[in-house]
């Protein structure tokens, strides 16, 4: 990070820890551990230090992160500019797209486009030029 950097490094070991397959295994795990032996736990807890240990210093590891930060952050940067020319909806969230959100990342199914409150000329020249721009991608 340069010095006049203001966003914050990415948490690389969290992204590892908070992994699918990561989670999976500790479910498993746990399972494992209370139906079978607890002795599995103990087995378990140097394997898992070892994966958050090297696991995100793996290059491949890191661009994987790296570009879906980088989606992620076009995307809420896309957003806030809809937002800020014709103004959005607030997403409607259940509890339980919440609970789902808190261990994995969700399409939340509706577009910007969807949400957005003010229609006008511009904004259809706007949906125009996404169409166009995906056609050619």
């Amino acid at each position: 990070m340069g010095l006049g950097s203001s966003k914050p490094p990415i948490p690389y070991r969290w992204q590892a820890f908070t992994h699918w397959a990561n989670l999976a295994l500790l479910a498993a795990t746990g399972v494992a551990g209370a139906a079978v032996d607890p002795l599995i736990w103990l087995l378990l807890a140097p394997l898992e230090m070892g994966a958050l240990w090297v696991l995100p210093d793996l290059p491949s590891f890191r661009a994987r992160v790296d570009q879906r930060q980088a989606a992620k952050d076009l995307q809420r940067e896309r957003a806030y500019y809809v937002e800020q020319l014709w103004g959005l909806r607030p997403r409607e969230r259940t509890l339980g797209k919440r609970f789902v959100e808190w261990f994995a990342d969700v399409d939340e199914g509706d577009t910007l486009e969807e949400r957005v409150e003010e229609t006008d000329s511009a904004f259809e020249h706007y949906v125009a030029m996404r169409r166009l721009i995906a056609k050619l991608l």
